[in-house]
């Protein structure tokens, strides 16, 4: 991990925790929803997220491909150094976190964690709900 990356990981840690809880939901990269109360996916503006989802509403920009909008896995790799499928990724980005802990706070929490500690050795079990978190 960059220095440049590990700056972001601490904007965002510090973004997150000022998204509203309405806002934000660990399930989903972003979504809104349509005048039938429908989701819909893929929305480019400040709608429900995951942290992934809000970073690309902080002042970390997004990386555009093709002029395309991102793909949020190369997001995640370009701007913080870490593969959605690394040890890593999981701890910090994985959706499984909507059943664990699914608040921005709680969210800012962990990556702050992860940075001034690094990866706990109780991760997996802190994702499956079968341990206390340590961020807390």
């Amino acid at each position: 991990m960059t220095k440049e990356q590990r700056k972001n990981l601490e904007i965002l840690a510090d973004y997150i925790a000022t998204v509203p809880q309405e806002q934000f939901d660990m399930k989903e990269w972003r979504s809104s929803y349509n005048d039938l109360g429908e989701i819909i996916q893929g929305a480019s503006c400040g709608t429900l997220g995951c942290i992934i989802g809000c970073a690309a509403l902080s002042n970390i920009p997004e990386l555009h491909h093709n002029n395309q909008y991102l793909l949020f896995t190369t997001y995640m790799y370009d701007k913080f150094g870490t593969g959605f499928y690394s040890h890593i990724g999981q701890y910090l980005f994985n959706s499984d976190w909507h059943k664990i802990d699914n608040t921005p706070i709680g969210a800012s929490k962990r990556i702050k964690y992860f940075l001034e500690n690094g990866l706990p050795d109780t991760w997996e079990e802190e994702l499956n709900g079968e341990t206390k978190l340590s961020y807390l």
